[in-house]
């Protein structure tokens, strides 16, 4: 929405000087301006996406610990059979040493879960932000095409078309978000094989690139 906008007004400014003879300051100024817009903007934007996905990983966490980590314990102690071995031990340093041994490997599998969701997020958060910082990029060159070509005026009827091509006037959606959600909530909750989790970070990644 905001490169639309920015879009539209670097048209409107476009054709409004194309046929005059003289461009007052004002319209020198009001780029210079729309410069500073736009790199405010971009703060803006990448600080939204922080959020976005630091909300995500306060969910990686929720989630391991009131589902995952649960349901995983009480598998682990059935299919391990440490309660068995326990009782069996004819000694407490024997007994201590089991649970010692069971939490440790415990320890060890909830750890590379929750750092395996954690990188999930931290990919699609990084490509969001390169595809972001791209885009805005490509509005600051154009910015300042327009903002030279308003300084030199005995041009700007001939650069018009130039500085159409160079505002790609068809602007493509930025960030498919209700997609982007719906892979990232599947890795807030994941509870599969971490083999499959990198499936869902390229589909993300696919979606945020498309078009490029």
């Amino acid at each position: 929405m905001i490169r639309k906008f920015a879009m539209a007004v670097f048209v409107v400014v476009v054709f409004s000087v194309a046929g005059c003879a003289h461009v007052p300051k004002e319209s020198v100024q009001l780029s210079e301006e729309l410069g500073g817009m736009i790199r405010s903007s971009q703060t803006a934007h990448l600080s939204l996406i922080e959020g976005y996905v630091n909300e995500r990983r306060v969910r990686v966490d929720e989630f391991m610990n009131t589902k995952w980590i649960p349901d995983f314990l009480a598998r682990g102690v059935t299919e391990s059979g440490v309660t068995e071995k326990i009782e069996k031990s004819p000694t407490p340093a024997e007994k201590g040493k089991i649970m010692l041994d069971f939490a440790e490997s415990a320890t060890r599998q909830i750890y590379a879960r929750r750092a395996a969701q954690m990188n999930a997020l931290d990919v699609i958060e990084r490509t969001m932000k390169e595809e972001v910082q791209g885009h805005y990029s490509d509005m600051v060159t154009a910015n300042q095409a327009l903002t030279a070509h308003l300084r030199s005026v005995a041009k700007v009827t001939a650069t018009r078309d130039e500085l159409l091509r160079q505002l790609k006037i068809e602007p493509r959606v930025l960030l498919p978000v209700d997609r982007i959600n719906e892979l990232m909530d599947k890795i807030v909750s994941y509870d599969s094989k971490l083999d499959d989790l990198p499936k869902y970070v390229e589909d993300a990644k696919k979606l945020i690139r498309r078009g490029n």
